[in-house]
């Protein structure tokens, strides 16, 4: 009789994804051009820059997000239209790593740093979604996928500090709870996620419009559970709404300024679609 080739299948599985997670690194860590000057970090982009200050700010108000600058649109200032989660995020890591007074290196590399680390977690709950929703093979094929994406590897590449590199991780996160068949904890993370980034709100409302649909169309007979979803959603979204930041970002003269993501998350519509129909209807 043949031995169980469980084990041998687990190792290779396990082998895969770390060469996946490998893959996935090798394309974040490596440096952005001129990313490094002299042996000190010189950001790419604005962006950036601005996050950075605003992980400064934080720390030394001591946790304490600054949603008005008065030094953006001089002389009357601005209310600043990115939500405070991220920075929030970054300027924690920052304090565990450097204390809280840390040295302009020290804070400017954990939070380089943190870009592609987050990049790599969003990787591993793409694997835990395909896993969730196909198995191993799925969430290995998904993963490397997202490996080599050009905008997720991007997104979360080193030079970066921008919010961006949260987006995958968070949508990513809450449909794989949903496939486990937990709405109100997916319905937390969607709602945390507003705190984090502006587009949050396009993925979320495609995510609970789908959950709603199923449960009108099949009835009685539905095992959808969208209530929980939507209240713990709302639950964490209300004080986000009631901010100054989020109001000022769906202003419509800033509408025009949203991210390309935010196109990205209404075209992959029927993805989101497909993903909620397949959980829902997977045994339990």
């Amino acid at each position: 009789m043949a031995k169980p080739r469980r084990p041998a299948r687990r190792l290779a599985r396990a082998l895969t994804l770390l060469g996946v997670l490998a893959l996935g690194g090798a394309l974040r860590f490596a440096p952005l051009p001129a990313s490094r000057d002299a042996g000190h970090w010189v950001f790419t982009d604005g962006d950036s820059y601005y996050h950075l200050r605003r992980v400064e700010q934080t720390i030394q108000a001591r946790g304490r997000v600054p949603m008005f600058d008065p030094e953006l649109s001089y002389p009357e200032g601005q209310k600043l239209q990115w939500h405070g989660g991220y920075d929030l995020l970054v300027a924690g890591a920052v304090v565990v790593a450097c204390g809280t007074t840390p040295t302009r290196p020290c804070l400017e590399s954990v939070a380089i740093l943190s870009t592609p680390l987050l990049g790599l977690a969003a990787l591993l709950c793409l694997f835990a979604l395909g896993r969730a929703i196909g198995g191993p093979r799925l969430g290995l094929l998904g993963a490397a996928l997202f490996a080599v994406y050009p905008f997720a590897a991007g997104s979360a590449a080193l030079g970066h500090v921008d919010h961006h590199v949260l987006e995958p991780l968070f949508v990513a996160t809450w449909l794989a709870l949903l496939v486990r068949g937990r709405p109100l904890a997916a319905g937390l993370v969607a709602g945390l996620s507003l705190a984090c980034f502006p587009t949050a709100p396009w993925p979320a409302a495609v995510t609970l419009a789908a959950l709603l649909g199923l449960r009108v169309v099949e009835g009685a007979a539905s095992r959808v559970r969208p209530l929980p979803f939507a209240l713990a959603l709302l639950a964490v979204a209300w004080p986000v709404v009631h901010t100054g930041a989020f109001a000022e970002t769906y202003e419509p003269s800033a509408v025009s300024r949203l991210h390309l993501v935010a196109f990205a998350c209404a075209a992959a519509a029927a993805l989101w679609v497909e993903l909620v129909l397949r959980a829902v209807r997977l045994p339990r």
